[in-house]
């Protein structure tokens, strides 16, 4: 350990400072969930308390625009705790487990399924649309190419 970290943590504003930080952080949270509507607070986290002000970072920034709108609550309940916050910051940061770019097995076949179900679907479609329409012919060449990617895909998976 690097001597300035070691006699950080040592020092009076070491752990104990950090403690108490992680203390607030996670009281706001609790705050945070209580208050702020469910479907969106699973995208939110308080993140930090900087400067007086709570940074709440969020997936998007449409979460964090509808986040603004219970800025004034979330600031009172603050408040009423002790944090005496002179404002709320939203930042956006997507969150780690949302950007897996490898699909899981299970989502991979689910994938193949539904690909599969929608050129089945796309096909009965076409049998039921006039002929000679331009919209008959668009669907069944969407259905070729539905059917076309899941045969090269399962060749590809038996190689």
């Amino acid at each position: 350990m690097s001597a300035p970290l070691e006699a950080f943590l040592r020092s009076q504003q070491g752990i104990p400072h950090l403690l108490e930080h992680s203390r607030l952080i996670s009281s706001l949270q609790a705050i945070f969930a209580e208050i702020a509507p469910p479907q969106i607070a699973q995208y939110a986290r308080v993140s930090n308390v900087r400067g007086g002000k709570v940074i709440i970072v969020t997936e998007s920034g449409a979460i964090a625009n509808k986040l603004r709108q219970f800025s004034t609550s979330l600031q009172e309940a603050f408040g009423k705790m002790g944090e005496n916050s002179s404002g709320i910051e939203f930042k956006v940061q997507p969150f780690y487990e949302t950007l897996s770019a490898v699909p899981t097995e299970e989502e991979d076949d689910t994938t193949r399924q539904g690909s599969a179900v929608a050129s089945q679907r796309l096909e009965e479609l076409h049998h039921q649309l006039p002929q000679d329409s331009p919209l008959a012919q668009a669907v069944r060449r969407l259905a070729k190419t539905l059917q076309a990617g899941n045969d090269t895909e399962e060749k590809l998976l038996r190689s």
